[in-house]
C-alpha cells in the first residue's frame, strides 16, 4: 500500500554549448551522461530521450551519475548529462552556478505529462538561483518525477504512522518546486492508500496518541466513536420520548371526554331509574379512571375533574326531575 506522494525530484539535463538547444532531437549523435544501466536515472533518462528517438544507437550513453557526470562534463569529456535530484544536492549547486552549462528547456513537458503519468511539469523560476544577475535568466520549464513512499499491505499500523509522521516532518516544507503544505499528498493512482496516512496527513497527530500507547490509542477511538454513534441515536430519542408520553396521555383523556360526552347525550333524553343508575355507573367509571393521570399533568386532571363534577350534578338534577315528573303523572 502507499503513503502517499512525498516530493517531486527534477530531471535535469544540463549540455555545453554556444548556442542553446531548442529541443531533444539536437541530442541525437552526443555523448550523454546518463546514469548506470539499471538504474533509476537510466530508466528516466531513457523514457525521455526515447521519445526523440534517442537511444544508445543514435547517441553514446555513458554510465556517468552525480559528481563524475558533471567533472566529465566540466572536461568535455561528454556532451550533456542527465540527473534526477534535489536541487540542494552539491552536483546540481554546481551545474545551476556555472555560467558554461545551459539547462534544456522542456516546452513540451506538459505533453510528458499526459503520456506518462509520473511525470510532472514544474518551472524553475527566473532569478530563483541567484537574484542578480538573474540565473536563470528566464523561466524554465522541467520535468518532474513524483516519488512516493510504498510499504508492504501487512506492515504494523504503528510503524505505519511513524512513518507519515516522518515524511510530514521531512517534506512538508517550503522548495523550490513546492509550497509549505503541499506535500506529501494522500494521492496515488497506482496502489491503495493507507487510511492510516491518509488520516494523518488531513488531522495530523491525535491527542489520544500524544499520551497513549498506539494500541491503546485505536481502542479509544474506536470506543469514542462508537459513544458518539450511540449519542446520535439516543438524543433523538430522548427528545422525541416526552412527545410521545404527552400524546398518549391527551389520547387517554379524549377516551375519557368522548364516555363523557355519550353520558351528557344521554342525558337528553327522559332517563328511567335504570338508565339513571348505569349513567351513574359510567360517570364513576370515567372518574376512577382520570385518577390514573400523572401528577406532571395535574392541570388536566383537575379539568377533568371539572367537568365530571358538572356532568354528576346535571345528573343528579334530571334524575330529580325525571322522578318528580313521573310523581306529578
Amino acid at each position: 500500500m502507499s503513503l502517499g506522494d512525498v516530493f517531486v525530484v527534477p530531471a535535469w539535463i544540463f549540455y555545453s554549448s554556444p548556442e542553446p538547444l531548442v529541443g531533444l532531437s539536437q541530442l541525437k549523435g552526443k555523448r550523454i551522461a546518463a546514469g548506470q544501466e539499471g538504474s533509476g536515472v537510466r530508466d528516466i533518462a531513457e523514457r525521455i530521450l526515447g521519445k526523440a528517438n534517442i537511444n544508445s544507437k543514435t547517441a553514446t550513453l555513458l554510465p556517468l551519475v552525480g559528481n563524475a557526470a558533471v567533472d566529465a562534463l566540466d572536461r568535455g569529456d561528454v556532451d550533456a548529462v542527465i540527473i534526477t535530484s534535489d536541487p540542494r544536492a552539491p552536483a546540481i549547486e554546481a551545474l545551476l552556478s556555472n555560467p558554461r552549462f545551459r539547462l534544456i528547456d522542456f516546452s513540451t513537458a506538459e505533453a510528458f505529462t499526459r503520456i506518462f503519468p509520473y511525470f510532472a511539469r514544474l518551472t524553475l523560476r527566473k532569478g530563483v538561483i541567484e537574484i542578480d544577475p538573474p540565473n536563470p535568466s528566464n523561466d524554465v520549464s522541467l520535468l518532474g518525477i513524483t516519488a512516493k513512499v510504498i510499504v508492504r499491505g501487512n506492515v504494523h499500523p504503528a510503524i505505519v504512522q511513524i512513518l507519515a509522521r516522518t515524511l510530514k516532518e521531512e517534506h512538508d516544507g517550503p522548495g523550490l518546486f513546492q509550497r509549505a503544505g503541499e506535500f506529501p499528498k494522500s494521492l496515488d493512482a497506482e496502489f491503495p492508500m493507507s487510511q492510516i496516512a491518509v488520516d494523518y496527513y488531513k488531522n495530523g497527530p491525535s491527542l489520544l496518541q500524544e499520551y497513549l500507547p498506539f494500541w491503546a490509542a485505536i481502542y479509544a477511538r474506536r470506543m469514542i466513536a462508537l459513544l458518539v454513534a450511540a449519542l446520535a441515536i439516543a438524543f433523538p430519542v430522548f427528545s422525541v420520548t416526552p412527545r410521545l408520553y404527552g400524546w398518549l396521555v391527551q389520547d387517554q383523556l379524549r377516551k375519557l371526554y368522548r364516555r363523557l360526552r355519550i353520558v351528557g347525550n344521554a342525558m337528553c333524553m327522559e332517563l328511567t331509574a335504570p338508565q339513571v343508575e348505569a349513567l351513574e355507573s359510567e360517570i364513576a367509571a370515567i372518574d376512577r379512571a382520570t385518577r390514573a393521570v400523572p401528577m406532571r399533568n395535574s392541570d388536566l386532571y383537575f379539568v377533568v375533574r371539572y367537568h365530571l363534577d358538572r356532568m354528576r350534578s346535571r345528573l343528579v338534577e334530571a334524575s330529580r326531575t325525571d322522578i318528580s315528573g313521573g310523581g306529578g303523572a
